[in-house]
């Protein structure tokens, strides 16, 4: 790289090769074991990087809010999942108009955001992808497991204008966990509750579509309740 002291900042410079065997690794560990690989982009927030992992079989992109997935989808990417409750009149408005352009996913956890999305989207006459999210020990966001989720999953589902497609939890309260022990301990407990939740909606026999959670920290151990 020549003159790189007249290079701006932040810019992005990565070791190509080794980020395109870091992509291939993780495309053929998911498909290996039969799951859906959703990357997350909050760290790289670069599209052409997110095509390269969609291009090796992601079946979709994460992002962290709103305006991130708005910028994926300006790129051409047209299935996202945003990781995180979107909150307020003017966010819910842009969210609709995002799904009218791309297949939009998006967590919940409130009823009374439930609520206002709805109304939003029967105005707009879009569907929105929802995940309801489970709190599985972070203790950030999310509704706790058992009846309570069942019940708020329940109500949403009859929603027009809401595409109910199961559930999201995160366990990264162990993400930065160094003994190995505990972190397999604390992410069983995490998964634990998160798959007798699960058990409640077969007894119901209510699909779920997607059981989302794990993440670069965690999915090594995580994938293994799978």
């Amino acid at each position: 790289l020549q003159n790189i002291e007249n290079v701006d900042t932040p810019f992005l410079w990565v070791d190509l090769d080794r980020m395109e065997e870091n992509i291939a690794s993780l495309s053929a560990y998911f498909r290996d074991r039969k799951l859906n690989w959703r990357p997350h982009t909050k760290g790289i927030k670069i599209p052409e990087i997110s095509k390269m992992a969609l291009e090796a079989g992601a079946s979709g992109i994460t992002c962290a809010k709103l305006s991130e997935a708005e910028i994926m989808a300006a790129s051409g990417i047209n299935d996202i999942l945003i990781a995180n409750q979107v909150v307020g009149t003017s966010k819910i408005e842009r969210l609709c108009i995002l799904a009218e352009k791309i297949k939009v996913i998006v967590a919940v956890d409130d009823y009374g955001i439930a609520v206002q999305m709805t109304n939003a989207a029967k105005l707009k006459h879009v569907s929105i992808g929802v995940l309801v999210e489970v709190n599985v020990g972070m203790d950030r966001a999310g509704v706790d497991p058992g009846f309570k989720t069942l019940d708020l999953c329940k109500r949403i589902i009859s929603f027009e204008g809401l595409n109910f497609e199961g559930l999201m939890a995160w366990e990264g309260h162990a993400a930065g966990l160094t003994n190995s022990a505990q972190k397999k301990e604390t992410i069983t407990v995490s998964l634990n509750s998160l798959i007798e939740t699960v058990n409640m909606f077969e007894q119901e026999k209510i699909q779920l579509n997607i059981i989302s959670g794990a993440g670069s920290a965690t999915y090594h151990i995580s994938t293994g309740f799978n």
